[in-house]
């Protein structure tokens, strides 16, 4: 064994000496980022170490207090202000690790500093990058450098950005279960052994200095875009020092890729994963809006169908969807007298592609879900279009909402309370407007009718909405 792969091993063996790790693969990445601090003139990326838990006491403050002691030329930056650091950073040309503690403090509140720290945590963990200030009395322009390693702990329900999540290696901190046990850190007891393992990362660091610059390592398959930026400098190191280190840098690496692939996705990304299966399951070429806001709101634990207390509104879901080039269209359906508004799966397969690495896979057919393939009764849908009552929890008024009703039997027709039917003028009258209204109180908006005679109306609509006069008996 060489001095630099005892010196890692000893980093690693010390740490968890007095931190609980909730997977044996997270302290070799601790080691590996501390190692890198040691070297960072020589790499273009910093990846930001981000230990985050549900709950305090949980042991990522511990955690970020040794990283700092190990790591070189600490500051913590728990006070102090963005142009601080700034200038910090431009004293010292970027030799330095930055600690930020209780992250989760500033991004829980409407601090004016959050802007200029997260652009500082965010953009410098590339070589090159800057912030733009006024300075002096003629306030002349200024950039200051913003590259250097940057360790933070808080907690992880603070919503930290995903820009700075795409960022980091996340060590998800727990609290340590019955059993487990770690030493406790005096950090003025523990002096004599941080000075000597620093002296040796210092001495790893220029034993393996010559040529990593210019080393780009083979990085495990599936790492890509920032994902490669940020673990290149770490396998560069392992690779350099050699032994095990290699092997266990590449298994490391694909682990905490596969944790972030499969961590939450943002909004956007959400959306398109639960359309894709929709399309999928329901084997459809288009949908209206309605159809697809019904469908994403019976989703278990999304956000679909409790927006703000009611189902995500259709305008809302035409905002996010255009984020990623995906339009309303209009297009007509197998027995509608009138074109709606919905959205076709061809206009989300590049998003699909993109996004979500593969477009639709299952074949589909131009069908839309009130008419599927498995309809009972006569002309009467499986699906069948309601309205949300005026005082429901509905989208935005005139937008249309679907139920689902399983099995519907055949409807000869639709008595009213008096044992008669509603008047098939009346349906006929409705289903040629566009928007069709469908409430009671939409129908007797538009045609001047009384409650009575929209009630029916509405209750005919209903259950058929594809019936023409000669299907509906007439009333008086």
């Amino acid at each position: 064994m060489n001095h630099s792969e005892r010196t890692l091993d000893n980093v690693t063996d010390y740490v968890r000496r007095f931190v609980s790790f909730p997977g044996d693969h997270y302290a070799p990445v601790v080691t590996l980022w501390i190692a890198h601090t040691y070297l960072i003139a020589e790499f273009d990326n910093t990846g930001r170490l981000a230990a985050l838990s549900a709950e305090p006491a949980s042991g990522k403050s511990r955690l970020t207090e040794i990283v700092g002691d190990l790591s070189r030329n600490t500051v913590a930056s728990v006070n102090a202000s963005p142009a601080a650091i700034f200038r910090h950073i431009e004293k010292v040309e970027g030799d330095t690790t930055l600690i930020f503690d209780e992250i989760d403090t500033v991004y829980s509140n409407s601090s004016d500093d959050k802007g200029d720290l997260t652009g500082l945590i965010n953009s410098g963990y590339r070589r090159g990058a800057s912030v733009l200030r006024t300075v002096g009395e003629n306030h002349d322009s200024k950039a200051f450098p913003t590259f250097a390693p940057v360790a933070l702990a808080g907690l992880s329900r603070a919503k930290l950005p995903d820009a700075l999540l795409s960022r980091c290696f996340i060590v998800p901190m727990k609290r340590r279960a019955p059993g487990q046990m770690v030493e406790p850190y005096r950090q003025r007891l523990e002096k004599v052994a941080i000075n000597d393992l620093r002296e040796s990362l210092e001495a790893l660091a220029e034993e393996i200095r010559p040529g990593i610059a210019d080393y780009f390592p083979e990085l495990p398959e599936g790492v890509q875009d920032r994902q490669q930026d940020i673990w290149e400098p770490l396998v560069a190191i392992a690779d350099k020092v050699g032994g095990h280190w290699p092997e266990t840098a590449r298994e490391v690496c694909k682990q905490l890729a596969a944790e972030s692939s499969h961590s939450k996705p943002s909004l956007g990304t959400q959306l398109l994963m639960d359309a894709q299966d929709i399309f999928d399951r329901l084997e459809v070429s288009e949908i209206s809006t309605s159809s697809l806001i019904d469908e994403l709101a019976e989703i278990e634990e999304s956000p679909w169908g409790d927006w703000y207390g009611r189902p995500i509104p259709a305008r809302k879901l035409a905002e996010i969807l255009k984020e990623y080039e995906i339009r309303t269209a209009q297009f007509r359906i197998p027995g509608h007298p009138s074109p709606i508004r919905g959205f076709r799966v061809r206009d989300f397969q590049d998003a699909f592609t993109r996004y979500l690495g593969a477009p639709l896979g299952k074949a589909v057919h131009a069908v839309h879900p009130l008419q599927g393939p498995e309809t009972r009764g006569s002309d009467v849908p499986d699906r069948v279009p309601h309205r949300v009552s005026d005082a429901g929890h509905g989208t935005e008024p005139g937008t249309e909402q679907v139920r689902k009703h399983a099995d519907v039997p055949r409807v000869p027709d639709v008595p009213d309370s008096q044992g008669g039917t509603p008047r098939g003028g009346d349906v006929a009258q409705l289903l040629a407007l566009d928007p069709v209204p469908v409430t009671t109180s939409e129908i007797q908006v538009a045609m001047g009718w009384n409650l009575q005679r929209a009630g029916r109306a509405a209750q005919a609509l209903a259950i058929a909405p594809n019936w023409t006069a000669q299907e509906v008996s007439t009333s008086g």
